[in-house]
C-alpha cells in the first residue's frame, strides 16, 4: 500500500514537473483545433437548421424604467432586470424580465448603407448565451433565429448574413453550425447553404 502512494506520489511529482517546464499555449490549442477543423458543406436541400422565422411585427412592448424597477423576483427587487436596463436602456425594456439582453449590435445585412439592429439575447438561466436573435428594421422586427453562442456577419457586396450558431446536432466543444441566408423575392431571408465546423 506504501509501495502504490509512493508510485503515485511520484507520477504526480513528475507531471508537475514537465507542465510547469512546458506549459499549455491555449493558443496554439486553439489554432490546431481550427487546423484540424473538419467542415461539412450541405446543399440547400439538405440545410437542417430550422430554428429561424421570418417576420414583420413591430418592435413594441417597451417596459418604462418605473415599470421595470417594480419588477420583483422572488418577492424582491429584480436586480437582473435593472441591472439588463441599465447596460442596455434602448433594448432591454422590450425583453425583460424573461429574457436578458446579451448584446447589441448594428450590421447592413441588405446593402443599402444603413444598419439594422441585431439584439442578442438568453432566457434566464440559460448556460449558453446568446440562444435567441432578432434582426430589427425601420422598427420592426424582420428576422428571428434561435440556437446557442449566436452571432451573425454580414456577407459583402450581397443582400444577406451568415448566422453562427451551435445548433441542435453540435455541441459547444464538438463545433459549430454556419448557416448562410439570401433574401429571396418574397422579402424573406432563406438558408441557401449550412456548413458544419467538427473540431
Amino acid at each position: 500500500m506504501k509501495k502504490q502512494f509512493l508510485i503515485v506520489l511520484l507520477a504526480l511529482l513528475i507531471g508537475g514537473y514537465f507542465a510547469k517546464a512546458y506549459p499549455v499555449n491555449k493558443n496554439q490549442i486553439a489554432a490546431a483545433k481550427k487546423e484540424t477543423a473538419a467542415v461539412v458543406v450541405q446543399s440547400s436541400s439538405d440545410i437542417s437548421y430550422s430554428d429561424y422565422e421570418n417576420l414583420d411585427r413591430k418592435f413594441c412592448g417597451l417596459k418604462t424604467k418605473a415599470e421595470i424597477q417594480k419588477l420583483k423576483l422572488n418577492g424582491e427587487s429584480d436586480k437582473y432586470s435593472i441591472k439588463n436596463y441599465h447596460d442596455f436602456p434602448q433594448y432591454a425594456g422590450y425583453y425583460v424580465p424573461k429574457n436578458l439582453v446579451d448584446l447589441v449590435d448594428k450590421i447592413d445585412i441588405d446593402n443599402d448603407k444603413k444598419a439594422e439592429t441585431i439584439v442578442y439575447y438568453s432566457c434566464r438561466g440559460c448556460n449558453a448565451p446568446s440562444r435567441n436573435m432578432d434582426i430589427i428594421k425601420d422598427g420592426r422586427v424582420i428576422f428571428s433565429a434561435k440556437g446557442g453562442n449566436m452571432s451573425i456577419k454580414q456577407i459583402k457586396g450581397e443582400v444577406g448574413f451568415v448566422l453562427s450558431t451551435i445548433s441542435a446536432t453540435l455541441s459547444r466543444q464538438e463545433g459549430y453550425t454556419k448557416v448562410t441566408f439570401k433574401l429571396n423575392e418574397y422579402n424573406e431571408y432563406n438558408p441557401v447553404s449550412q456548413e458544419d465546423v467538427r473540431y
